[in-house]
């Protein structure tokens, strides 16, 4: 099986914070906060820890630590953050396809923890939302991962894509990721969902989409995340309720990422439901476990 991904290919700018701080900073805790409404002159970037990031790049560098010959695509500037979330993949063996944006900013993701593990955000894309990487020749594939980050970023280039890849049969797996995306773009989301054969939400997501088992395909595998609650997983009338699996949280950081790795993986097993989604908690659990583990998944899971 040869698994393709689309990112935002972000480079996450890691720092645990104290509650204060989170106030101090005016984070919205567990949210996005606009970038240029941070004053950085406080923490020195040199305090932050720098790790390749993007859900869907989190997902397939998981699957590619379980045993899955995977790819990569997306866009960074000609600088050093490029050559670094390059480099990192060449180094885990995830083959890359990205367009290198001359004098561009590699794009960035400012990514606060609290002393309880919440994660809270702040990007300055850079020319990680320019998807030029489409435009080139690309190794088909057996399955292609994203998420709603990436369709909103370029709606009518990704969806195009995406139905390409559909048409010559691959299987297309899609994390709506974006709940705020839903409303500026729900006719591509209400496209990409309706011929998804994998999609993962949450809670906030489904509700963002109002009536999306209105536009789920028939045999699409709807995942439904539900964080320490557990998952549900539905496939026509088919119901699979899967409990979360119980650790010491250290960092939530990458953990629906992390599931989605694992439920894949058994998913293109030909595993049933009830297996895809335990074996997806089971590496939910592990990311959870480890501090920083969304950024070292080959760590973990090996």
């Amino acid at each position: 099986m040869k698994i393709l991904g689309l990112t935002n290919a972000l480079t996450d700018y890691v720092i645990n914070i104290s509650e204060g701080n989170i106030v101090r900073f005016g984070l919205k805790k567990g949210g996005h906060t606009s970038f240029r409404k941070i004053d950085f002159d406080v923490v020195k970037e040199s305090s932050f820890r720098k790790f390749v990031g993007g859900g869907p790049c989190n997902t397939i560098r998981g699957m590619n630590a379980l045993g899955v010959d995977c790819s990569l695509m997306g866009v960074v500037g000609d600088d050093d953050v490029g050559d670094f979330y390059i480099g990192t993949l060449k180094n885990e063996g995830i083959s890359s396809y990205f367009s290198r944006i001359k004098e561009g900013r590699s794009g960035r993701c400012y990514t606060f923890i609290s002393p309880d593990g919440e994660r809270s955000f702040s990007v300055d894309g850079g020319v990680a939302f320019n998807f030029d990487c489409l435009k080139s020749d690309v190794p088909l594939c057996d399955l292609f991962h994203f998420s709603g980050y990436e369709l909103s970023s370029d709606p009518i280039l990704v969806w195009d894509f995406v139905k390409e890849l559909k048409n010559s049969g691959a299987k297309i797996s899609f994390d709506l990721g974006y709940a705020k995306g839903v409303g500026r773009n729900l006719g591509y989301f209400e496209k990409v969902i309706g011929i998804a054969d994998v999609l993962f939400s949450t809670e906030e997501e489904r509700e963002a989409l109002g009536d999306l088992e209105g536009m789920l395909g028939k045999d699409t595998v709807w995942v439904l995340k539900k964080g320490s609650r557990g998952s549900v997983v539905y496939r026509g009338d088919e119901k699979v309720d899967i409990d979360s699996v119980k650790v010491d949280v250290m960092n939530k950081n990458g953990a629906g990422d992390g599931y989605a790795a694992g439920f894949l993986v058994k998913y293109l097993e030909g595993k049933d439901l009830e297996e895809c989604g335990n074996f997806g908690s089971e590496i939910a659990a592990n990311v959870c476990g480890v501090e920083e583990s969304c950024f070292r998944l080959g760590k973990v899971l090996k």
